[in-house]
């Protein structure tokens, strides 16, 4: 199944209030521009606990995580 997300300005504030990161590449959208990707892009970790959200929202039973390793 194909699911879609946009993540708004305000879900990107509200992240990074969260997590500390300020980086204006995620929450300022004139500096983003000035940047690698021209536009602000989604912080890394909130699109990856997303992505997480959405797959167990397919499943039929509770999913607890305990560990969770990444690499870029």
């Amino acid at each position: 199944m194909h699911k879609t997300k946009i993540f708004k300005l305000q879900d990107q504030l509200s992240f990074a209030e969260l997590s500390g990161d300020y980086n204006p590449m995620h929450i300022d959208l004139v500096k983003a521009r000035r940047m690698y990707f021209n536009r602000a892009v989604v912080h890394g970790i909130h699109l990856l606990l997303n992505g997480l959200d959405l797959l167990c929202e397919d499943l039929n039973h509770p999913v607890y995580p305990l560990s969770l390793r990444c690499r870029s």
